[in-house]
């Protein structure tokens, strides 16, 4: 009997496993979706517990965990998802990153959108051609062909979407057994499900980074400031 259970636990291993990831980033997306937050003022945006630790806003916020971004420093936005485009100069060399938008009052934010003369990046989340096929939707031959067409037109090969999906598909496949997630996956899922909302090693930093640099490839950016 004791035989039996030995085999059937080493059997049921990987899935408890995998069961308990699944669970840390499931009470993850519970601590970000009420914790995080946003007041919208005039001129500037206060964010409260921003979650993703490699990203400026985190890195900037003060022992009450509020970091203020000003309008001045705001390049762009774009709507897919929204999400605040700015330098992130917390290394020493800068880059641009997306800052996703809390819940919040939608006119209110779209006011302080135009009032500060932000600019729309008519531009999408490149992640989201990227991961579709592994969205819990049939995945046709025309989405395929219409994912590959926006990502050759944002500069990518073929063979650097191959290299990022054999990467980074597998992690995401995993998660969506358990998410069933069929509406679409963009960067901050991404980083979500790589922990950078818990760790802010070199590690994730760098991949944080990256993950930025192909969010936003092909967006019509002005050149970065050194």
């Amino acid at each position: 009997m004791g035989f039996l259970r030995s085999c059937l636990t080493r059997l049921l291993l990987p899935y408890t496993i995998l069961g308990q990831y699944i669970a840390d980033l499931s009470e993850s997306e519970d601590i970000y979706s009420q914790d995080c937050g946003i007041k919208i003022g005039l001129s500037s945006l206060i964010f409260l517990n921003y979650p993703l630790k490699p990203s400026s806003v985190y890195q900037n916020k003060n022992k009450q965990g509020e970091s203020e971004l000003n309008a001045k420093d705001i390049v762009g936005y774009i709507d897919l998802p929204l999400a605040l485009i700015v330098q992130n100069k917390c290394l020493s060399e800068p880059f641009y990153e997306l800052i996703k938008i809390p819940s919040c009052d939608k006119e209110q934010f779209k006011d302080f959108i135009k009032r500060n003369n932000v600019q729309e990046i008519h531009h999408m989340d490149n992640w989201i051609a990227l991961l579709e096929e592994y969205l819990d939707t049939e995945y046709t031959k025309e989405t395929h062909e219409w994912c590959m067409n926006h990502l050759t037109n944002n500069g990518f090969t073929q063979e650097q979407i191959s290299a990022i999906k054999k990467r980074e598909g597998k992690m995401i496949f995993r998660y969506n057994t358990y998410a069933w997630e069929w509406m679409g996956f963009d960067v901050f899922d991404v980083l979500f499900v790589k922990q950078c909302n818990r760790h802010c090693s070199n590690k994730h930093t760098a991949f944080y980074r990256r993950a930025m640099e192909i969010s936003l490839q092909g967006a019509k950016l002005p050149k970065l400031e050194y």
